[in-house]
């Protein structure tokens, strides 16, 4: 069967090879130019079933990362994506989505957005570099020199074409939820880039948490004093889950159960709360009286002082839908 998935592989390389030639311009990329370089792949067209619409998008993306991998853009300043902005907007819309898409929950970053988390990744040619749901690899297509990439991907299928576009790279296909588990003999990566599944996970089918799931697991995995840049839902903002519309910090607590997110004044509520029921209110042992010896103790700390927080910056979420944590 891997032999098939690999041999099935290689049309996709040939047609991406010619896609990619309709980038060195300014013109955009047309439907037509698509559809010629399937046909010369496939040696057919969709309509005598050699290929389908969706199978000549994943093309595309795959012609996006030889691309990028062979003309990296420098990303050094929020004004370099402007480049990738403007290959974005000369490419088809994405109109039509397979069943196993919606499945496997298969939507690629935008090429944009994608230079924005590498950016905001700050990527170092020391750095041990991880995308957990790799896809077609146009998330980690910007990345700078590094000192090794580890994809992971579910989709056999797409294991290949991430070979073709990432020769060096480790290619693996686990559930990106139990990395931590799976991935425990493998080095630590220091740089995590991720777009997780939003809505469905391996084994649970519909799951309004996936992205959770596989944010705690990257976080797990994540070596002491790495980076982490992920993509993920609207719902997942400060705004709408944490009230911190103007910014502001949050407490990163890991328990058994999983990473919990609090803001400074949550934890301080929840913390008062237990003080209550283990010291029967007795005013020595409250809360109040042990911050109060804490900032005496550490020469007056405020709560925006807090160490092991994760910073907020709304607006960098607001507008982007990135959540860039250090642990």
């Amino acid at each position: 069967m891997t032999d098939l998935f690999e041999a099935a592989a290689r049309p996709f390389t040939l047609a991406a090879e010619q896609i990619r030639q309709s980038f060195d311009g300014s013109d955009p990329v047309a439907r037509a130019h698509i559809n010629a370089a399937m046909i010369a792949a496939f040696g057919g067209s969709d309509a005598d079933g050699r290929w389908t619409q969706r199978d000549s998008f994943e093309a595309l993306e795959h012609a996006l990362a030889l691309h990028l991998r062979a003309a990296p853009i420098s990303l050094l300043h929020t004004a370099d994506i402007q480049p990738a902005i403007d290959l974005a907007n000369r490419l088809p819309t994405q109109t039509v989505r397979s069943e196993e898409q919606i499945e496997w929950q298969q939507f690629s970053t935008p090429i944009d957005i994608a230079a924005l988390a590498v950016l905001l990744g700050n990527v170092q040619p020391e750095d041990h570099i991880l995308e957990p749901s790799a896809g077609n690899g146009l998330l980690v297509a910007h990345c700078g020199p590094h000192a090794s990439l580890h994809l992971n991907e579910i989709d056999e299928r797409r294991r290949y074409r991430l070979a073709a576009a990432f020769p060096e790279a480790v290619i693996t296909g686990h559930d990106g939820a139990a990395l931590n588990s799976t991935l425990s003999h493998l080095p630590r990566p220091t740089l995590v880039l991720m777009n997780p599944p939003f809505a469905r996970s391996l084994g649970r089918g519909a799951d309004d948490f996936a992205a959770v799931r596989h944010l705690q697991a990257a976080l797990r995995r994540l070596e002491q004093g790495g980076r982490l840049v992920a993509i993920m839902p609207d719902w997942f903002g400060p705004t709408a889950r944490m009230g911190l519309s103007r910014g502001g910090a949050l407490l990163v607590e890991e328990t058994p159960d999983g990473i919990i997110l609090r803001t400074v004044e949550q934890s301080i509520a929840r913390a008062r709360a237990l003080a209550s029921k283990y010291t029967a209110n007795k005013a020595e042992a409250s809360v109040d009286a042990f911050l109060a010896n804490r900032r005496a103790e550490s020469g007056g700390w405020t709560r925006d002082g807090l160490q092991n927080c994760l910073r907020v910056d709304e607006r960098c979420i607001r507008r982007s839908r990135l959540c860039r944590a250090g642990v």
